[in-house]
Order: C-alpha cells, then structure tokens, then sequence
C-alpha cells in the first residue's frame, strides 16, 4: 500500500497498502501491502504445478523460518546474505540496499513473533498468519521454480482472523469495525464516466494519505501532453532539496543522479516514493497539480489548496510546533505557501518519528477526497490511457496491485493506495474477465485511534473477489 510510511514500503503500499498504503504516514505500523513487492503480482490461485519439487535448495517452508529467525534476530543483512537468497528479477525491482533496510525496520517493529497458522503449496510457496508486536500479520513466501531456488515473492500484510466477506454488507460491516468513520464506493466506468454500483458513505470527504499522488501522475501526464521536446524518458536529476523521508528510495540517491520521468513516476506509484512524488511536484509546479484536481473534477478542490509535498505534510507533522501548526490552520493559502517552504527544509529525526507517531496526528492536515473524486481521477487517468493495459499511464498504475489478486477475476489491476495512524485509502482502477472496467475504493479515518488495518485489507481484498465473481458469462 503504499503511504508515506517511514518504517518500509506500501498500498497500500497499498496500500498496497494502503499508502501503503500504502498516503500519510504510520512510521510504526505494519505497512498493509507488499513490503518488498513481488517480481510478478501474486494471484489467490496459485498454477497448480507449483506444488511440485523442480529445483533443488531451500524450500519455502524453510525460507519463511530464515525471514522469521532474521527479524527476530536484529535483522542484520549483508549483501551476500541478500544476493544468495533473492532472485536477480526480484532484486531488480528492490534493490539489496532496501532489502536490508526493511529487514532492519521489520525487526524493531514486528518481535517477538509467534506463528499461528501455516498453509500453501510446498516447496515453493507457503501463507503464514503471524501474531507480532504490530497485531496480526500475514507473511508469504515465494521461491523460484528453476535452480537455484532462490525468494521471488517475499509478501508481508496486516491480517485479522476474521474470514473474508461474503457480500458487500459483510465488508462495510468489517469496515466500520476498523475505525470510526469509513467508505466503500463501487462504480463502473461507462463511456470514461463513474456509475455507481455500491454506496457507503462516498460523498464523505477524508484523508486520504499517499493516494494522492494519482493527481501528481495526472499532472505529469498533462505537462507531457502541452509540452514540447520532452517525454516519459525526459531526465530529471536528483535534488537534496527535493529529497523527502521513506517510504521509497530515492531519498538515498547522490544529488545529481538522473532518472527518467517514468522513473520517479514508476517509484511515486509501485512503491509510494515520496521523493519521487516531490522531484515530480517540483517539475510541474504545485498550481500545476491543483489544476489536476480541477481537470479530474474533484469535488472541493479548495480543500487541497495548498497542495502538500510529501517532506512539506511531514514537516507539519514532525518538526512544527502546536503554535506554528495553529497559526497554519488560521494562515491565508498565501501564507501558508511561506510557510511550507519553511517547513521543507527544517530537520527531523527518523528515529524519533518512528518510535512515537503511533497514533492520529492533525488528520486536518492530509490531502482529502471522497469516493467519487477518486473514481474521477482514476477515471482519468484511465481515459488518457485509451483503458489499454500497455499504455505509459496502466502501466505505471499496475505495478504493484496492492493486495493478492485472482488472475481469473480481474485481466487489469491499477492501485494506489495511503496510509498514517488513522488514516487508510485504497483505491483501484480494474478490468474485470468480462471485459467491464471498475473503479473501487475502500477507505478509514479514525481521529481517535489507529486503524485496524487488517481488517480493512481483509475488507478490501473480499470487496474485490465478490465483484470479480459477479463477472458475466463469457458468450458460447
């Protein structure tokens, strides 16, 4: 999932986690999407043939036991460590520096751990639930099938013990468990337009975390579009001034490496790069992604005025104090654009954000929207991308699908997802096996507490296999 998560990666994700998230940023909470994401997307029905033996070296049994004994033991890495067990495809996508820094995150967050359940197809794939310090967490792993067997899917997502809704009413009830105030929008996407087909609470507005970079990739796409001389393979260099806190990974990229356009947006969606996401706010200018929410007609775009970068939110967050975040709240958007150039710059301490943002923090202080200013924008972007899976835009929406996906339910699956204490958003752009487009979004906000986001997961991922199921018969 995707988020703004300062622990490891997300939505969400997913938000994915639920940006990872996972949006905002649960420096302490288990991000509720791939952690290291998989080299392929995982679907819930695994190709039978996996079950059998076909390479020698570790099963996937033991290769879960070594993940658990390594978190638990300080996860300390070496490169050699990381090289020996993760296949180059894998590696490609997270690099052995990440991988090391996640081990090392994952241990001062999830121990002692205790497994409670263990399932799958061995030797090369196999579910754990796992009862840690952070709630209930499930793991996967998965291994190559060639030799030597090495991980390819190493998948880490808040859980509950709580089986998978049944129907739509089962999900909003599991929704409305996990915090105080909760969303579930269902629309088909008729002639780029959203019908809706399941309502709950959708005209709320809420934060929304890291889900908001869907408007920074908009904003990209139409700078491309009006611009000349320039495109998703344009060069954009790394600048310390731009560089923001994890989740990503750009952050520890020299001043003056360059990457493409489609780098950072790439990283700003698979992953939830939040220095990705600020170098590109800063090569289309913050009014220039206002204007997005206007062109993906949000329905109070004034609520995001000023749009926030990602190190600007965490400024507020982390290093203003009551005084400065009051005069904020009563400042004039002129003022207030003062005073996040400010903030930008002002140091903060990892370590300690990590060890006390536990629960809500100015929830008034986020990117905000309701369910259907996410279905427009997503909507959007899908439009601009002609609904075509290998379009630049699906593209980069489909790198990473936020939760296990049924490969038989659903031929596309685009996501962004976002996440802080109390505040979780996961957002889809899918096509269905019958050829219908849909855009789901299932989100949380709980100013009081933080959110059981294991049972949103739980919520989500069941909201998308009901409607996968409900796909129409394909003509005879």
């Amino acid at each position: 999932m995707s988020s703004l998560r300062l622990a490891s990666i997300s939505l969400l994700a997913a938000l994915a986690c639920a940006d990872a998230a996972c949006g905002g940023a649960p420096p302490a909470a288990l991000p509720t999407t791939a952690i290291v994401p998989p080299a392929t997307p995982p679907t819930a029905t695994p190709d039978a043939a996996v079950a059998a033996p076909v390479a020698a070296g570790p099963t996937a049994e033991a290769t879960l036991a070594w993940v658990i004994a390594t978190v638990e033991g300080g996860g300390k890495l070496t490169a050699a460590d990381v090289e020996a067990r993760f296949d180059p495809t894998f590696l490609a996508q997270v690099p052995t520096a990440q991988v090391i820094a996640i081990f090392g995150q994952l241990s001062g967050q999830l121990p002692p751990i205790k497994v409670l359940e263990q399932k799958g197809e061995p030797p090369l794939r196999v579910t754990a639930l796992l009862d840690t310090a952070e709630g209930g967490v499930r793991v996967t792993v998965g291994m190559t099938k060639t030799a030597p067997r090495q991980i390819e899917t190493l998948l880490f997502q808040a859980a509950t013990a709580e089986a998978p809704p049944k129907t739509y009413g089962d999900a909003v009830a599991q929704l409305t468990r996990a915090g105080a105030r909760s969303q579930l929008f269902i629309a088909e996407l008729e002639r780029g337009r959203c019908v809706p087909r399941q309502n709950h609470n959708t005209t709320d507005t809420l934060a929304i975390g890291s889900t908001f970079k869907l408007w920074v990739l908009l904003a990209v796409d139409e700078k491309l579009r009006r611009g000349k001389g320039t495109g998703w393979d344009t060069s954009l260099p790394i600048r310390d001034v731009a560089k923001s806190l994890p989740s990503g990974e750009m952050q520890d990229l020299a001043a003056g490496t360059e990457r493409t356009l489609r780098q950072y947006a790439e990283k700003m969606i698979s992953i939830s790069d939040n220095t990705a996401t600020d170098h590109l706010i800063d090569h289309v200018g913050r009014a220039a992604v206002e204007k997005a929410l206007k062109l993906a007609r949000h329905g109070k775009p004034a609520a995001n005025v000023p749009f926030l970068r990602t190190r600007e939110m965490f400024g507020l967050k982390l290093a203003a104090s009551a005084d400065e975040i009051a005069a904020y709240k009563k400042a004039p958007v002129a003022r207030k654009r003062k005073l996040l150039d400010e903030l930008r710059t002002r140091p903060i301490s990892v370590e300690t954000a990590v060890a006390e943002w536990k629960t809500p923090r100015h929830l008034d202080l986020e990117w905000f929207a309701d369910g259907r200013d996410l279905c427009n924008v997503m909507a959007e972007l899908g439009k601009r991308g002609k609904l075509d899976p290998g379009s630049e835009l699906l593209t980069i929406l489909g790198k990473n699908p936020g939760v296990p996906i049924d490969a038989a339910q659903w031929t596309y699956v685009g996501f962004k997802g976002g996440s802080e204490p109390g505040v979780m958003n996961l957002t889809w752009l899918l096509r269905r096996a019958d050829g219908t487009w849909f855009v789901v979004v299932v989100a949380v906000n709980d100013d009081g507490k933080a959110i059981d986001e294991g049972l949103v997961v739980n919520a989500a991922a069941g909201t998308l296999s009901i409607l996968g199921a409900e796909a129409a018969a394909p003509p005879r």
